[in-house]
């Protein structure tokens, strides 16, 4: 069954000059903002405020998303401090900003930030052209290259992605985000120890990263040591308690380890922070259609929750198919459940995967339904 990975947010670097007032210059009352505002730093001034304190700047090209308002300053959570609007300039208005700038003075900044404003828009193919645009003309930025990456990434150019996050980790070693997106992607190709020692750099940077561990609690799981990555997960979610992929990822974890109650509770806490993941869902669903543990079982939970689970797909999968044919198979509904596997085995071909579904079918057909062998 599939354990969820996390991405990482985008950062970049900028041109504009606006001006910064004081926070204590704004005297209205705070109010919520929903949905949340969001918008991309254009000042290389921009001063995060604490109450009347300034804590530091914010990099111009840093995408932010607001949460509270107080007249002209904005809350982001990320930085947890307040951002004044006029070094700002709004998502949806980003592209014509910096569009603007380029008529007036075509910068290798110009075309990145606009790159950053089509990522963050979701226009891909227009993010990739401004980011080699800002490259040709000289950008030879740490950012610019991992912004690339993400670019190729998203448009599923694998290799080009990696090239570019280990250029974006040449040219700045400390590049949290670099080393996270490279270690995904060294996982996607099984090179397991290498995306490890990514892994590791970054929480030899960021040492209360909660993403950093949650990744390499993943580097772990994939060599096998369960209970390593336990203790990764376990870290992930001291630094941040809300943390749901690293919830779903230690139950993955603790069934391997044959904790199936605490897997139970584990599953539950992802499901109540973010209740429509489907690769929660699935793999919740797996546990307690197939548990060796009968106590753990629940069959109607588990045809619940895989049905959510495949509605929230846009196409048929075969692993969330061959869930729902274990679970309709643990309460009994056999016709369901191989017209379910029928259908999962349809994509599978061959291969060894489809083997074990094979294996699950003929137990249908049987009306015996499916149990793991604890180890």
């Amino acid at each position: 069954m599939s354990a969820f990975l996390q991405g990482i947010t985008k950062v970049g670097v900028c041109t504009a000059v606006l001006v910064v007032c004081s926070m204590a210059a704004a005297d209205d009352g705070i109010r919520d903002l929903e949905p949340p505002e969001e918008a991309i730093v254009v000042s290389p001034k921009t001063q995060l405020m604490r109450g009347d304190s300034a804590e530091g700047t914010v990099p111009p090209g840093q995408l932010l998303a607001f949460i509270k308002a107080k007249g002209d300053w904005r809350y982001n959570p990320e930085f947890r401090g307040w951002v004044n609007v006029r070094d700002v300039v709004a998502l949806d208005k980003a592209v014509d900003y910096f569009s603007s700038l380029i008529d007036k003075q075509a910068t290798p900044a110009a075309f990145h930030h606009r790159g950053i404003a089509y990522a963050a828009l979701g226009q891909w193919e227009e993010s990739l052209a401004d980011i080699d645009e800002a490259i040709q003309r000289g950008d030879t930025s740490s950012f610019v290259f991992y912004n690339r990456g993400l670019a190729h990434l998203q448009l599923d150019q694998r290799d080009e992605a990696l090239k570019d996050f280990t250029q974006s980790i040449t040219l700045n070693p400390e590049n949290l985000s670099a080393l996270l997106e490279r270690g995904n992607l060294l996982i996607e190709q099984e090179h397991n120890e290498a995306a490890l020692k990514d892994f590791d750099a970054a929480i030899a940077i960021a040492p209360e990263s909660a993403v950093a561990h949650n990744h390499r609690g993943i580097g772990l799981r994939m060599l096998g040591r369960f209970e390593e990555a336990e203790a990764e997960y376990t870290k992930a979610l001291k630094f941040s308690p809300q943390y749901s992929e690293a919830y779903a990822n230690r139950a993955y974890v603790r069934c391997g380890l044959g904790t199936y109650p605490a897997a139970v509770e584990d599953y539950e806490a992802a499901l109540k922070l973010s209740p429509n993941i489907p690769e929660f869902l699935n793999d919740y669903a797996w546990l307690l259609a197939t548990c060796s543990d009968e106590s753990v079982r629940n069959g109607q939970r588990a045809v619940e929750l895989s049905k959510q689970a495949c509605e929230l797909l846009d196409e048929d999968d075969p692993d969330f198919l061959d869930t729902l044919g274990a679970a309709y198979a643990r309460i009994g509904e056999f016709d369901e459940a191989i017209a379910a596997t029928v259908r999962a085995l349809k994509f599978l071909g061959k291969s060894e995967a489809a083997a074990n579904v094979v294996r699950r079918l003929k137990l249908y057909e049987n009306k015996e339904p499916f149990t793991e062998v604890s180890e």
